[in-house]
């Protein structure tokens, strides 16, 4: 069976929590929320790279990277249809249309519970790490963990179908046992360095703004593995 390295996903989550809540990058996040245009945003996103973190004095793991990310609504996945590696809405050789995108996580209004005002980095740091926990905690549980074993005997060319037809499915899901967390989301998404993807399981958190959404996601290392010493991308 497919495994995943509990502690070593809790490791991740709390370097992750201490790079991202730098003064720094939190100040370069504000101010890609506050940009209206995808070029505006993607301008900014820009000087968010190692090289600039660096610059600024934000130490960063050489197992950490830095990339645009796009997230798919679930409901719209039937109409989307099976995604190919390096085809996902968001990469360059895919387009989908814009409003099946999840906006969720970005500021268009206030989360119910969101601070009117960005909370003290430890403060974030806390609940950044708490909603990781949380999606580690589900994802260890025996009929998610017999999904993934499940989904690692399909040849990966046929895995984006099993995605769409069974991840991504209610009555599939609850056939297996599976019960989403209410706060929580199995969904699409696409990194826009090219880094394949199969799905992610998502936590909006709304104590962390102006983060709001924490995610573990899979793609076929982890499937094809022990992670022994690796584990699931974190973002």
């Amino acid at each position: 069976m497919t495994t995943i390295n509990e502690e070593y996903l809790r490791s991740l989550a709390d370097e992750l929590a201490r790079t991202v809540t730098h003064p720094h990058f939190l100040q370069k996040v504000v101010e890609l929320r506050e940009k209206e245009s995808f070029d505006d945003q993607y301008a900014v996103a820009k000087e968010i790279d190692r090289e600039h973190l660096a610059q600024a004095g934000v130490q960063m793991s050489e197992r950490f990277r830095v990339t645009p990310r796009t997230f798919e609504d679930p409901r719209f996945a039937g109409a989307n249809g099976v995604q190919q590696p390096g085809c996902e809405p968001g990469s360059d050789k895919g387009s989908v249309d814009l409003e099946t995108y999840d906006r969720s996580s970005w500021p268009g209004a206030p989360l119910e519970g969101e601070p009117a005002e960005m909370n003290d980095p430890e403060v974030i740091a806390h609940y950044l790490k708490e909603g990781i926990y949380q999606i580690i905690d589900f994802v260890v549980t025996e009929p998610f963990k017999e999904l993934l074993a499940e989904m690692a005997e399909v040849p990966p060319p046929d895995r984006p179908k099993f995605v769409l037809e069974v991840v991504l499915d209610d009555a599939e899901r609850a056939k297996r046992g599976i019960r989403v967390p209410d706060h929580m989301t199995i969904q699409r998404s696409t990194f826009h360095d090219g880094r394949p993807t199969l799905f992610c399981v998502s936590a909006l958190t709304p104590l962390t703004f102006p983060w709001r959404k924490v995610t573990v996601t899979f793609d076929n290392r982890i499937l094809e593995s022990s992670t022994e010493n690796h584990g699931a991308p974190l973002g």
